[in-house]
């Protein structure tokens, strides 16, 4: 079965390019091969996050995280998101607020893989971008 296809034009950065020129195939073969990983990754990260977390622990994380953007990099590593946790509870004394124990919250984190962080990074930014979801729903997953 033939999959529909957009015809589209695009600009991206010349290293982008060259990562691109390397693979096999077609310049659209590669970023369709690209798009196609990146849509497994995300989808295969959710599920490695899901029953991890306990409700009040991802109320915590969406109240530390919240109007914080995360790029780059630091977007992949645990010991960031680890430091953002620490600073909440130091700064914000968000572990009494959501009755959570930071230090245990923390060694999930640190656990993770880069994907699985992301992947809590883009369930966070899902929520603060949709004003119609219930929290307390929300965080059971």
């Amino acid at each position: 079965m033939a999959t529909e296809t957009k015809t589209i034009a695009i600009r991206i950065p010349v290293e982008y390019w060259d990562y691109l020129e390397n693979k096999e195939g077609s310049m659209n073969g590669a970023i369709v091969d690209c798009i196609e990983k990146t849509v497994l990754f995300e989808k295969y990260a959710m599920r490695d996050i899901q029953g991890v977390f306990s409700p009040d622990e991802w109320k915590y994380m969406a109240d530390s995280l919240n109007g914080v953007i995360i790029d780059g990099d630091f977007r992949y590593i645990s010991s960031a998101l680890v430091a953002n946790i620490e600073d909440a509870d130091k700064y914000e004394m968000l572990g009494g607020k959501w009755n959570v124990d930071v230090k245990k919250l923390c060694d999930k984190v640190s656990r993770l893989s880069c994907s699985s962080i992301d992947a809590i990074y883009r369930r966070v930014e899902a929520f603060w971008n949709d004003s119609l979801i219930d929290m307390d729903e929300w965080a059971n997953y």
